[in-house]
C-alpha cells in the first residue's frame, strides 16, 4: 500500500468551497481511480485541510496524482491556496488493513 498526504493551507474563508470541490466532483473522480483504495479530506484548521489519498502501489499514486489529481486540483483547489502544496507520500509500512 502506498501513501499520498497533501497539507491544503487555504485563503481566509475558502475551506468550505474546498470541501464541497471534493464532494461533489473531486472523490468521484478518484473513486473511479484504478488502483485507489481511499481517500480523506481531514479539516485540521479552518484554513488547513489535508487530503490522504492511499493506493495498491506506487505506480497507481503516480497515475492518479500526476493525470486525474493535477488537472482537477488545477482548477478547483490551487486558486484557494496561499501557497503551493505540501506533499508527501510513500509506502504503508503498518496499517490496521490487511
Amino acid at each position: 500500500m502506498y501513501a499520498v498526504v497533501n497539507h491544503l493551507r487555504l485563503r481566509e474563508g475558502t475551506g468550505a468551497a474546498v470541501a464541497d470541490a471534493f464532494r461533489g466532483e473531486g472523490f468521484p473522480r478518484l473513486r473511479h481511480a484504478t488502483g485507489l483504495g481511499s481517500a480523506q479530506l481531514v479539516e485540521a484548521a479552518p484554513d488547513h485541510l489535508i487530503l490522504v489519498l492511499l493506493f495498491d502501489s506506487q505506480e497507481a499514486a503516480n497515475l492518479v496524482t500526476q493525470s486525474l489529481g493535477d488537472e482537477w486540483m488545477r482548477e478547483h483547489v490551487v486558486p484557494h491556496l496561499v501557497d503551493s502544496t505540501d506533499r508527501s507520500a510513500g509506502e504503508v509500512v503498518a496499517s490496521t488493513e490487511p
